[in-house]
């Protein structure tokens, strides 16, 4: 005889925390045929599930009473790391969404209201990455502890880390402070290019507001090249672009100008041990795949071939490390 049981026992687990009734129920409904479902109202109550269950997916909502939306997926971060964490909100509060960046790294971000189809192509996705990231975490326990505590990281050699920016005065403020790594300076996209060819580099810093299809260079690396993080910062103050970025480009930090430049010290320092965890285990990359574009790209063809050309140097560099 057929046995449901087993098949519900099979469900990958998704935690969805709302302060609003309908809005669980709602997602509930559209969840619930391929997920086991388990529903919070309050951060508190979601955190003990998160304690006492392995769940593949954790969505919370954003604005809520006590505790919000970004400080509990940090807490998540600590307690599941391997669990895959989304940000749902209806608001472009600006300040939330570099929280979700900076503080929680999110997987995604979804707007209210959402699309059926695209939310349940992004849980799929979310679920995916979890799966590796728990296979990966039982093999290796320490992995797991790093990526909840967000060490420090040492190396016995210089590292090299790639700015892209024309404001002279802030490139010569970041070189003063990362005094330990080796600082590459491009002013423009075909410069960067240039050194992404001749270097070996997983880090990029960026000041999205030099133009010139910087945006959607970012994106087509990290489309070719998920291991590459990117630091973020600008004078721009714009919720829909930061989105765009969190989702499309899988921005590991961001940073509005001026800000203290301990944080940037602080963020290299993360991304650096990020990247040991991709050299230790490359199934930890597929928490860096970016959502794609729906639209148009600017960047013109040669900069598109330069982009994969960089493969030889890029993807031999990391499979080998």
């Amino acid at each position: 005889m057929f046995n449901t049981n087993s098949l519900v026992n099979t469900k990958r687990k998704v935690l969805l925390l709302d302060d609003e009734e309908r809005v669980l129920i709602a997602l509930r409904a559209v969840l619930r045929h391929q997920y086991s479902v388990t529903i919070a109202t309050e951060g508190a109550q979601a955190l003990e599930f998160l304690k006492n269950e392995d769940f593949h997916v954790f969505v919370s909502d954003q604005r809520m009473p006590n505790l919000t939306g970004v400080e509990v997926l940090r807490k998540a971060r600590d307690i599941a790391p391997a669990t895959t964490r989304l940000l749902l909100t209806g608001y472009s509060d600006l300040a939330a969404i570099i929280g979700s960046v900076n503080e929680s790294e999110v997987f995604r971000f979804i707007n209210k209201p959402w699309n059926n189809n695209e939310l349940l192509n992004i849980i799929s996705q979310a679920a995916d990455v979890a799966e590796e990231a728990k296979t990966v975490f039982k093999a290796n326990p320490e992995l797991m502890a790093e990526a909840a505590i967000m060490p420090v990281y040492t190396s016995s050699h210089r590292q090299s880390v790639l700015i892209l920016d024309q404001d002279v005065a802030h490139v010569e403020e970041v070189r003063q402070v990362l005094d330990d790594v080796n600082l590459l300076w491009a002013k423009t996209s075909d410069e960067a290019l240039k050194i992404l060819s001749e270097n070996t580099l997983g880090l990029i810093i960026v000041d999205i507001a030099i133009g010139g299809g910087v945006v959607d260079l970012m994106k087509l690396l990290k489309q070719q090249y998920p291991h590459v993080l990117s630091i973020v910062t600008t004078h721009r103050q714009d919720s829909t672009l930061l989105i765009d970025l969190i989702n499309q480009v899988k921005i590991f930090r961001y940073l509005h100008r001026p800000y203290r430049t301990g944080l940037l010290k602080q963020y290299v320092s993360s991304a650096m041990s990020m990247q040991h965890r991709f050299e230790a285990a490359p199934a930890l990359v597929k928490q860096q795949a970016p959502q794609q574009s729906t639209s148009s790209m600017t960047v013109s063809t040669s900069i598109m071939d330069k982009v994969k050309a960089l493969g030889m140097r890029l993807r031999l560099n990391f499979s080998t490390a």
